[in-house]
């Protein structure tokens, strides 16, 4: 749903999440465009033709998330 909304905002309807390496849920950002791109976004990294970054709403569920995965590694740990 955030990424429907970032489509609108930044006029660019072909936004997708991406993964790069290890990393997930990035959105690239052709670098001739970047200049749209809000301050509270995070770069993560970046070619000769596009930059990615994250949002602040897929930085807090991907702490969400490694926070569970280190509760049920624990858990896990525990039941052995």
């Amino acid at each position: 749903k955030h990424l429907n909304a970032y489509k609108t905002k930044l006029k660019m309807p072909g936004l997708k999440y991406r993964s790069h390496l290890k990393t997930t849920h990035l959105i690239e950002i052709p670098n001739n465009m970047v200049k749209k791109v809000p301050r509270e976004w995070e770069k993560i990294n970046a070619t000769k033709k596009v930059t990615r970054f994250h949002t602040p709403e897929v930085l807090n569920s991907l702490n969400h998330l490694h926070r569970h995965q280190e509760e049920l590694q624990g858990a896990a740990k525990k039941c052995r």
